[in-house]
């Protein structure tokens, strides 16, 4: 069956991923889905930074089948393949594939066309790699080979746009935390390639490639990936008290703004800025605070009562990591022995809790209806719903009180921020 192609057991689980991913954050922000055409072809082009939970998190937003690409090695095994084009996900060669493989992109570029004239999104993580920083990478060329390609084949039967996905994790790794997502207005590639008809297809796709790379990093949170890196991320989190995923992405984005106007009116204090945050964010590394700490302005009136929170709720905690026992053993096995990259840490866990967590609650309810009453059985059984979410709480609240008070136990710290 031709890739773009639906049937009725893909339908139902993409039904079943986009339920299960409002769970695996605890806040989810998603805007300017209204800049989405509904009269051309569609190319995604987010950002890239989570592994797979990008384009959980494109289908989230595209709210239909869209049809991605991968690099090609995972596509070595028959029955993989199978599983990939299942998935709607294509193979692309890349330059490590061999030089004598980059041919065989030709036939890709066609089904990729063939995908955007039967009105199928496409979506292409134009970074070429994930990496769990907040900076953009050089875009490679296969997205506007790709759209231009598709351009010349419909012949002005329909329009084919880049739409720009900003994504904005609260932690890469961390299950349950937050994401902020923003849809960009639209790259018109048609509209582009009329204008800049003069042009040679390299030069364009240099033009395109320098446009969609100043639209997609003004999405999100996008800081430039040098020795000012981690110094300028942490005098972000000091200086950001927002709690929701977007207001923070904004605020976070307005101190890089003011930092970069100060470092071009006084290069001199600017300086002496990033080498006390340099500091600070060594130290902060060394100590294991986490980032929420900052954000969250510690104090120890906060940790007793979050203590308290633990104490009550520990009984409920014990019934859900038992029911969660499963989930929680299968992941740490998979981190500890055969997973290294962590960029794949929170996709591997939606799909494990995809996997798992249906088998756990029919042997809950086999066992329950059998040992106990009607009644009872129901009570426990929705007790037992919320169990995986849960436990991510109650550890990140054991984590927020373990660094917030190395936080305020350390002096140094606290003499640097003032």
């Amino acid at each position: 069956m031709e890739i773009y192609k639906n049937n009725l057991l893909y339908r139902v689980l993409l039904k079943y991923v986009l339920l299960a991913y409002d769970f695996a954050f605890s806040r989810i922000s998603i805007r300017g889905t209204e800049n989405i055409p509904t009269d051309g072809a569609v190319i995604f082009a987010p950002n890239h930074t989570n592994a797979f939970m990008d384009a959980f998190t494109v289908l989230k937003v595209a709210k239909r089948p869209v049809v991605f690409v991968a690099r090609a090695d995972v596509f070595r095994n028959p029955i993989a393949a199978k599983v990939f084009n299942f998935l709607k996900i294509m193979p692309i060669m890349r330059m490590r594939d061999g030089r004598e493989n980059l041919k065989k992109n030709d036939k890709i570029m066609q089904t990729a066309v063939e995908v955007l004239k039967h009105g199928v999104p496409f979506g292409i993580f134009c970074e070429g790699t994930h990496r769990m920083k907040h900076s953009i990478l050089p875009l490679v060329k296969g997205i506007f080979r790709i759209a231009i390609q598709a351009d010349e084949a419909l012949q002005g039967e329909m329009p084919v746009y880049i739409v720009p996905i900003g994504i904005e994790y609260g932690s890469y790794t961390r299950y349950r935390s937050t994401i902020s997502v923003q849809v960009g207005e639209v790259f018109d590639v048609s509209e582009f390639n009329k204008m800049h008809s003069d042009k040679t297809q390299p030069e364009l796709m240099n033009l395109m490639r320098d446009e969609l790379s100043l639209r997609i990093s003004s999405l999100y949170h996008c800081v430039a990936d040098d020795d000012d890196y981690e110094a300028l991320l942490d005098i972000c989190y000091l200086r950001n008290k927002e709690r929701a995923p977007y207001a923070r992405m904004l605020a976070n984005r307005k101190t890089i703004d003011e930092l970069q106007q100060l470092k071009s009116s006084d290069p001199t204090l600017y300086q002496q800025q990033i080498s006390r945050a340099k500091q600070f964010a060594t130290l902060r590394r060394k100590l294991n605070i986490s980032d929420e700490t900052l954000y969250s302005e510690p104090s120890h009136k906060k940790n007793i009562l979050r203590v308290l929170e633990l104490v009550v709720t520990l009984p409920y905690f014990i019934f859900c990591g038992i029911v969660d026992l499963p989930v929680a053993l299968t992941t740490w096995l998979l981190f500890h022995f055969v997973i290294e990259d962590e960029a794949m840490k929170n996709s591997l866990r939606l799909a494990i809790i995809m996997l798992l967590y249906p088998l756990i609650i029919i042997g809950l309810v086999l066992f329950l209806s059998r040992a106990f009453a009607w009644y009872i059985a129901l009570g426990v059984l929705l007790l037992a719903l919320p169990a995986n979410c849960f436990v991510h709480h109650y550890a990140k609240v054991v984590r927020l009180i373990k660094s917030d008070y190395r936080y305020l136990k350390s002096t140094e710290l606290q003499s640097i921020v003032k």
